[in-house]
């Protein structure tokens, strides 16, 4: 298997040599040829510029193209003579300038003052701005963003996006979106407490996805960094003391050195979390016969985590020439001594209310994962066309012991152990071509990727299956997309066809009925247009959404004497459809989106053969589901006071059988914010930020009303690089996300005493250079996610 990875991925990597080797420039080629960069007058790449060759004489158009994620861009006249080269884009000035159609060309385009009172709010807020295919764009460097302390900030202060590093982040009507950092995927969002605020250039909030991603993708968050200009060493320290019920701490060391077309980083990272939670549950459980007396179940449990995690990372890059560039990455995580107990006991109800078979349970668990993640790219310009070669490497595992000791009120014991063993490999390569095409670009490549996954779960009192079982997953895509620009109109189409084949082994046996093949073509477009003064896009894509391995292991957990959690091997993908308007003006942006899910993956419960009392958690799937979401959020600025509100409205068509009545989970949600931030003289910088959600259904779950407030007060020293915080999360802890599930058998509602009121002491400082960005990415960016 791995010889025949590796053959598949040198073979990738020859054609990518013979295309370079084919249409790299000669000397006399390169004399001809007309390459450059778009940049603003601060030296920031500009993005899709319109850079388009005129003839001299008439100004009769000769050839187009638009400039890369780094500003780059060229252009073949067919020989040298007289021409005009214009670039233009949004917010700036066109500029027009004659060239003899050789050599290399910067152009340095100046902002225009009416087209900034279009869409900026001023120089010192976030400048927003929609980019083509429905990209909303944040400017972090000129703004208060760029004060705060990590990532993580940054990105829960974004219009349209919510949580935090330690609950994951959402973006609204998509769900969670993959973020890179200049080009590479994270592996662990917990990174973006890694990463200073200050380090970060710009943030670009992609809700229409192109076909180069994965078909399961369909939100992306792309971090940018400030580009060191000056060669030499440079670093960062940071601690964190953080008290929640318990108090924790984390340290981070990172250094960095360019030197001429080098670039070198290397960081390390520790922390140390404990939490303390609790939560109440019950289960009302209907008789699988129809007949007889519902069951009602209660429990309660305190839970205990405590835990340190590890990490690492290291990164080369080198530029030969502005046109070719090579580099490679390697992470490293791992959590070595987690440990979670709980307290607990559940009971049966009687009628009258008073508890009958009562049973006290205490269980430790000890979670151990560690993970090494390569990845390596090269990225050139042969004459007009543009090479990016990525490949991937992941082997990762992770181990799960549980022990259950059980106390029954008839005075029985029993104790109930299970050790479960997991081990992933990946391997993934990626090739994409782009080249100007008549007023645009055509982008076109292809994608291979292997997954191996291995689970052992074992149960010495047998009162769960043991399982060894193995799931190999072979995917092989092709994509292609074009992009046009005409004036202040843009437009795309792309087509994206995957084919999986995903096999299913227990004891080294296939099983067929366990094991699929999917072959699906997905379709992306996207319209960019002008409504006055508004500026707007318009979009529709297919998605797919495969079941995470998590969701097909054979393996289960052991919850109490009537609830188990399991996987469900059966579970079919589901397709997703998307029509979204994004609108901004000003400091307003609003956004209006529907979601159809065919097939959608959402939680079931389901008898557990063999034992008729026992229901299992698992998943399943539903024939629809569709969901409408508008959104609004201004964002102005009044004297030092820079406040941000915003309101989500979600609208869900959805139902379900639950005790053999069909159940309407329609009723509607509405998610508001309020941050607040006020600058003030010394460096100062003060925060107050609350929210609220009410009551409404999602999915198959019913999410009770909850409220937060968060504060914040700052202070920098040394032009920024020495910073102080204090932070207080959830000031009254009340973030209190209580629910209901409804399965067909199962009513179970939950009401949680979360550990989420939480105060922060950070201490950072930065000195000299920063290094170049990493320019790499994944090959197989959802596929880490699945992982």
């Amino acid at each position: 298997m791995l010889r025949q990875l590796c053959l598949g991925c040198l073979l990738v990597l020859t054609a990518g040599g013979l295309l370079t080797a084919q249409t790299l420039p000669t000397p006399a080629d390169s004399t001809a040829a007309l390459h450059g960069r778009v940049q603003t007058t601060e030296g920031t790449p500009v993005e899709l510029a319109n850079v388009v060759l005129l003839s001299a004489a008439d100004s009769t158009f000769l050839q187009g193209t638009c400039s890369r994620a780094d500003g780059s861009f060229a252009l073949s006249p067919a020989s040298p003579g007289r021409y005009l080269l214009q670039v233009s884009c949004v917010g700036y000035e066109t500029q027009l300038r004659p060239t003899d159609g050789q050599g290399s060309i910067t152009c340095t385009l100046q902002p225009v003052s009416t087209a900034l009172d279009e869409t900026v709010i001023t120089a010192r807020r976030p400048q927003y701005r929609l980019k083509q295919g429905g990209t909303l764009e944040t400017d972090v460097r000129h703004s208060l963003l760029a004060r705060l302390e990590t990532a993580a900030d940054v990105l829960a202060r974004l219009p349209g996006v919510r949580g935090s590093a330690e609950e994951g982040f959402t973006v609204f009507s998509k769900g969670t979106p993959l973020i890179y950092i200049d080009n590479r995927r994270l592996q662990d969002v917990t990174e973006l407490l890694r990463l200073n605020a200050a380090d970060i250039d710009r943030v670009e909030l992609v809700t229409n996805p192109g076909p180069e991603y994965d078909a399961e993708v369909k939100a992306v968050i792309r971090i940018r960094t400030i580009r060191g200009r000056d060669d030499g060493w440079g670093g960062n320290v940071r601690l964190v003391l953080t008290q929640n019920r318990r108090p924790g701490h984390a340290e981070q060391v990172g250094v960095n050195y360019q030197r001429g077309g080098l670039s070198v980083q290397a960081s390390a990272y520790g922390n140390l979390s404990q939490e303390r939670m609790g939560r109440d549950a019950r289960y009302l459980i209907a008789p699988a016969d129809g007949s007889g007396q519902t069951r009602d179940v209660r429990d309660s449990f305190d839970r205990r985590l405590k835990g340190h995690s590890l990490a690492a990372s290291g990164s080369v890059d080198y530029a030969f020439n502005p046109r070719h560039n090579v580099g490679a990455s390697y992470q490293f995580f791992r959590t070595p001594d987690l440990r979670m107990a709980f307290d607990s006991w559940y009971a049966t109800m009687q009628p009258d209310g008073s508890p009958q078979e009562r049973t006290d349970m205490t269980s430790h668990n000890l979670m151990q994962d560690t993970s090494h993640q390569l990845n390596a790219y090269y990225q050139g310009d042969a004459k007009d066309w543009h090479i990016d070669l990525t490949a991937d490497a992941l082997i990762g595992s992770s181990l799960d012991t549980q022990q259950v000791h059980e106390t029954r009120d008839d005075g029985t014991a029993r104790d109930i152990d299970s050790r479960n063993r997991s081990r992933n490999r990946l391997f993934a390569a990626k090739l994409i071509l782009s080249h100007p095409l008549g007023r645009g670009t055509v982008k076109f490549g292809a994608d291979h990727t292997f997954i191996r996954r291995r689970d052992r779960f074992l149960n010495p009192q047998d009162l769960l299956p043991t399982t060894d079982s193995r799931i190999d997953e072979r995917k092989t895509a092709a994509f292609a997309q074009y992009v046009l620009n005409v004036g202040k109109v843009g437009a795309s189409a792309g087509l994206r066809y995957e084919h999986a084949r995903s096999r299913y082994y227990e004891q080294g046996i296939l099983v067929p009925e366990q094991s699929r093949t999917y072959d699906d073509w997905l379709p992306t477009l996207s319209a960019d247009f002008p409504l006055g003064k508004v500026q707007a896009s318009l979009s529709y894509t297919a998605k797919t959404t495969r079941p995470s391995f998590m969701q097909l292991r054979t393996s289960m957990n052991y919850n109490n004497q009537y609830i188990y959690e399991g996987g469900n091997p059966l579970l079919q993908p589901e397709t997703v459809h998307n029509v979204q308007l994004l609108l901004l003006w000003r400091w307003l942006q609003g956004n209006v989106s529907y979601t159809r899910r065919k097939n959608a993956i959402e939680f079931q419960s389901r008898d557990y053969e063999g034992d008729a009392d026992v229901v299992l958690f698992s998943s399943a799937n539903y024939p629809k589901q569709e969901m409408l979401d508008v959104s609004l959020f201004a964002s102005p600025k009044i004297g030092c006071w820079e406040p941000t509100w915003g309101a989500l409205f979600m609208q869900p068509f959805f139902s379900v059988m639950n005790e053999g009545v069909r159940r309407r989970l329609n009723r509607a949600s509405v998610y508001v914010v309020w941050r607040n931030n006020w600058t003030l003289p010394g460096g100062w910088m003060l925060s107050l930020d609350a929210s609220a959600q009410t009551r409404g259904d999602q999915g198959t779950a019913r999410i009770d009303r909850f409220w937060a407030m968060d504060a914040a007060v700052r202070r920098s020293w040394l032009d920024g690089r020495l910073t102080l915080s204090l932070q207080g999360q959830d000031l009254w802890n009340t973030r209190r996300v209580n629910t209901q599930l409804f399965g067909s058998r199962l009513t179970y509602e939950r009401q949680t005493r979360p550990d989420s009121r939480r105060f922060l002491l950070t201490v950072s400082y930065r000195f000299r250079a920063k290094a170049k960005a990493y320019q790499g990415k994944p090959a197989a960016a959802d596929d880490l996610r699945r992982l």
